[in-house]
């Protein structure tokens, strides 16, 4: 199982689990050009967190949720009313996913 590998890279290892944030595996086709070439043919996949930027009750029938995503390459932090907290940050995760 992939929760029971470990590693010893730092990169590879879950930095933050009680951040702020939705952990997601961002993809885009491979183009096969340029750095492409040397990805998966399936896929380049990348780590994302998403954060609520927008709650919109201009109808009350159907609300509408904004989320930003956020590209993770390192760890990252939120300003929330003048202070920073950390967002939740999992570079393995389009690895082992």
């Amino acid at each position: 199982m992939a929760t029971d590998i470990q590693a010893y890279d730092p990169f590879i290892l879950r930095q933050q689990e009680n951040g702020l944030g939705i952990t997601v595996i961002g993809q885009r086709n491979n183009s096969g050009i340029g750095v492409d070439r040397y990805f998966p043919p399936e896929g380049i996949f990348r780590p994302l967190t998403f954060m609520p930027v927008k709650l919109d009750f201009s109808n009350p029938v159907l609300p509408v949720l904004t989320l930003r995503g956020i590209y993770m390459q390192q760890q990252q932090h939120w300003p929330i009313a003048q202070q920073q907290y950390p967002l939740n940050y999992d570079p393995p995760q389009p690895i082992w996913r």
